[in-house]
This record gives C-alpha cells, structure tokens and sequence, in this order.
C-alpha cells in the first residue's frame, strides 16, 4: 500500500477538525446535562514510511475512511456498479478483505450519515472478526 507524502500532516488535520467537532459536542451536551456519547482516541502516531507491505505487517484488513463525498478512484478491483458505488453486502465486497463502510443506503437511509455509520460499522467489524483465518 502507498501513501502520499503528506499522509502525517493529512492525518494531523483530520484530528485536528474532530478535536473540534469534539469540543462542540461536549458544550452542548455540557448545556443539556447528558454525558458526552463519545471519547476521542489519541492522535495516531506514525513513522515516516510512505510504503507498507501488507503481508510482511501481517496486515489482512484496511478500513479507509475517505470523508463525506464518495471518491472511490484509488480502489482498482471490478467492485462498483453502473453509478460508481460499491457493490457490497453489510460493508463487505466480493474482494477478500475488501470493506466499505459509510456508503449511501449500505443498509439504510442513513447508513452515510454520522447517525447511522456507527451501527453499520459495528455489524461490519462483528463481521471482520468473525472471518478472520
């Protein structure tokens, strides 16, 4: 798998956009009196590789997010229909260790949506661990 040169910074912006999102979240639900749904993660640390082999990782699955416009050019296996949307089940494509997840009604209306993704995404990794060899 290859990254662009600019994989760290890209990274550090994303965390950066959901520290603030974050922080939007905990002031209202300060605000309402409910506790906040959710703790960030820390900030991924990475090496300065732009080069992974996969196999030599011994990694046998990627989950990619890529935001909230579809943009599928970097996928090249035959797994999208006539309007470039994968082909999947529940997240899962024809391709072994080929997931989606946040698809526009990959099971329901609001699959694409912040709403809905998590629960897609739960029912996609049960599957994952479930099919791991």
């Amino acid at each position: 798998m290859q990254f662009g040169p600019d994989l760290s910074a890209t990274i550090a912006a994303g965390d950066a956009l959901a520290a603030g999102l974050w922080k939007w979240v905990a002031a209202l639900c300060e605000k309402r009196g409910i506790p906040v749904p959710w703790e960030l993660p820390p900030p991924l640390v990475l090496d300065s590789r732009t080069v992974v082999d996969l196999a030599r990782e011994g990694i046998t699955s990627v989950i990619w997010t890529t935001g909230y416009r579809p943009h599928y050019d970097w996928v090249h296996f035959p797994v999208f229909d006539d309007m470039g949307f994968p082909i999947q089940t529940e997240g899962h494509s024809d391709v072994d260790g080929l997931y989606f997840a946040g698809v526009h009604f990959q099971r329901r209306s609001r699959s694409a949506t912040l709403y809905g993704v998590a629960e897609d995404a739960e029912i996609l990794v049960d599957h994952i661990v479930r099919n791991r060899k």
